[in-house]
C-alpha cells in the first residue's frame, strides 16, 4: 500500500494536476517593487518547477527511507515554505481523543507559530470544510476566518491567499495543511496558481502520517505476539517440562533406554523455551530484561 501511494505521488509530481474551490474574496496582486517580504524575488517559471520537482522527490527519498513522522512532517512545511515563498505553513491532525472536532498542530513553520506544535485547537472554518468536503480550499484572504485563536488571528493579519489542503490516506481523512502567503507578495500572486504542486506535499504529509500508523500497527501485533508466547506457550511448556520431569523421577527402574528417551523430550523441551523467549525478546526488546531473568 505504501509503495503504491509513494508512486502516487511521483506520477502526480509529473503530471501536476490538481482540483481547488476558489473564494472570491480579495484578489491577489504583485508587490510594487517586485520583491517578496518571504524568500526574495521569485525564480523565473521553469526553475520554479524545478525546485518543486526537487523538493517534491526529496520527500519521497525520505519517506521510501522510513524516517520518523513527526521529522518527516516539519521537512515538508519546511520545504513547503523554501519553494512556494509562504509566510507559514501549518498540518493540524484530527485528533481521535477528543469527541468534539479537535486538531493537533503537528507541524508549524513561520508566522512565529511554531510553539503551538503539540497543542490543540477546535476545527473550524476553511480548515473543517476542507477535512470535511476531502477537497482543497483556495481562499484570498485568509483575514475573513473567524473565531480563530488569539495567537493565530494575531500571525494572520498580514496574509492573503491561503490554502487548505485535506491530508488524505487509505480514504480516511487524517488533517489538514494550511499554507499562508502575505498579503500583495509577489510570492502570493504566483503561488494561487500552484495548488496542484501544494497537493503533492499534502499528500507527502498524509503518506508520513499512515507509515507512522502502519508501524504502531506492526509494534502492537508483535507486542501481542510476545505477550501470547511469554504467558501462554512458555507456561504450557513448563508445565510439560514439569510433568516430564516427575516422570523421569518415577521410572528409575524402568530401562536406560525409556529414561534416555524421556531426558531427550526434557532437553528438547528446554531448547524450545530457549528459542521461544529469543523470539520474544525480537518482537518486544523490552521485555528482553524479563526473558533473560526467567532463564
Amino acid at each position: 500500500m505504501v509503495a503504491g501511494l509513494l508512486v502516487n505521488l511521483q506520477t502526480n509530481a509529473e503530471r501536476l494536476g490538481g482540483s481547488c474551490q476558489l473564494r472570491p474574496d480579495h484578489p491577489a496582486t504583485p508587490s510594487s517593487n517586485g520583491k517578496s517580504p518571504d524568500g526574495g524575488p521569485p525564480v523565473p517559471d521553469h526553475e520554479r518547477h524545478q525546485e518543486w520537482l526537487r523538493a517534491a522527490q526529496k520527500m519521497t527519498q525520505l519517506l521510501v527511507s522510513g524516517i520518523d513522522a513527526e521529522e518527516a512532517l516539519r521537512i515538508v512545511v519546511a520545504e513547503l515554505r523554501s519553494v512556494s515563498g509562504a509566510a507559514g505553513a501549518v498540518i493540524l491532525l484530527v485528533d481521535s481523543a477528543y469527541q468534539d472536532e479537535t486538531g493537533t498542530f503537528a507541524a508549524v513553520d513561520g508566522l512565529g507559530l511554531e510553539p503551538l506544535r503539540g497543542t490543540t485547537v477546535p476545527l473550524q472554518g476553511l480548515a473543517l470544510t476542507a477535512i470535511n468536503s476531502g477537497r482543497a480550499i483556495v481562499s484570498e484572504d485568509m483575514t475573513l476566518e473567524d473565531d480563530l485563536p488569539p495567537q493565530v488571528v494575531q500571525a494572520q493579519v498580514t496574509l492573503g491567499l491561503g490554502m487548505y489542503l485535506p491530508l488524505i490516506a487509505a480514504g480516511k481523512t487524517l488533517g489538514v495543511l494550511i499554507v499562508g502567503w502575505r498579503r500583495d507578495s509577489v510570492h502570493e500572486h504566483i503561488a494561487a496558481k500552484e495548488l496542484s504542486l501544494v497537493e503533492i506535499f499534502a499528500g507527502q504529509a498524509a503518506l508520513a502520517i499512515r507509515q507512522a500508523h502502519e508501524r504502531g500497527l506492526i509494534v502492537a501485533d508483535r507486542a501481542r505476539v510476545a505477550t501470547i508466547l511469554r504467558e501462554q506457550t512458555i507456561a504450557r511448556i513448563q508445565a510439560l517440562d514439569t510433568h516430564l520431569r516427575g516422570a523421569l523421577t518415577r521410572t528409575e527402574h524402568e530401562s536406560a533406554v525409556a529414561r534416555q528417551q524421556l531426558q531427550t523430550v526434557i532437553e528438547e523441551l528446554d531448547e524450545a523455551t530457549h528459542q521461544i523467549r529469543s523470539a520474544i525478546f525480537m518482537l518486544d526488546p523490552s521485555r528482553r530484561s524479563e526473558t533473560e531473568s526467567r532463564e
